[in-house]
């Protein structure tokens, strides 16, 4: 989704009746400098259109990629976010283990603190801008104030976002979206240039996949393949 973004937050209380209501809360955004040098604005927070579809999920896929579908058991949830104290608190209430059972184990080892974190899904509204002097473009404290945000989702995560991470599963996606068009051995006399204006043509036109099969080792191994060759 374009320029959606992830910023990750905490378990802000675990309340005695938990197990009962199924619903915990979780601070999932403030007015700390993050470690991607940036700052959301607080008063900023537009949450309009995520309280007519207040979902939660699980690691952020609810989008599908270039080979996957959507998953309706990766929404473990509702949500309700408000803010407090010049902070965005989100409200998870988890499915019934009857008809998800990924949202029952999720919610039993928030529980149990093993699983702790959780990150919004935001669009960046407005300009915002950089800080003045040790603050500013280049500078060694460099940060970028946002001047609004608008909520997607937010959804519990195992390990809070790593760019990088984030960087090497979208070049993961390219790469498993050639294999389904080409071979390693065609991938592999193409330039770079021409594997992106591939790349651009494909989502530009909306080309069709091939219906996807099972996958076997060995297409995870010409996966593997094209990723070295694309030197991701």
């Amino acid at each position: 989704m374009k320029n959606l973004i992830n910023r990750f937050g905490f378990v802000h209380e675990i309340r005695d009746d938990a197990e009962s209501t199924r619903t915990i809360s979780f601070i999932i955004s403030d007015e700390t400098r993050d470690r991607h040098g940036t700052v959301l604005n607080m008063d900023g927070w537009d949450l309009e259109n995520y309280k007519k579809n207040p979902i939660v999920g699980y690691q952020h896929e609810l989008y599908g990629s270039f080979l996957t579908d959507t998953n309706p058991d990766n929404v473990i949830g509702s949500g309700n976010v408000f803010i407090d104290k010049k902070k965005l608190i989100g409200e998870a209430t988890f499915e019934p283990e009857k008809i998800n059972p990924l949202a029952e184990k999720i919610f039993q080892k928030i529980l149990l603190k093993t699983l702790r974190a959780a990150s919004v899904g935001f669009i960046p509204k407005g300009k915002g801008a950089y800080g003045k002097d040790k603050e500013g473009p280049g500078e060694p404290d460099e940060t970028y104030y946002y001047a609004g945000q608008e909520l997607l989702e937010f959804s519990i995560v195992n390990v809070p976002s790593n760019p990088n991470a984030t960087k090497r599963k979208i070049f993961q996606q390219f790469g498993e979206m050639l294999l389904n068009f080409f071979t390693p051995e065609q991938l592999k006399k193409m330039t770079v240039e021409e594997l992106l204006n591939y790349s651009e043509a494909v989502q530009r036109e909306n080309i069709s996949k091939p219906v996807e099969e099972k996958k076997t080792p060995q297409d995870y191994n010409r996966m593997r393949m094209t990723l070295d060759l694309l030197n991701l």
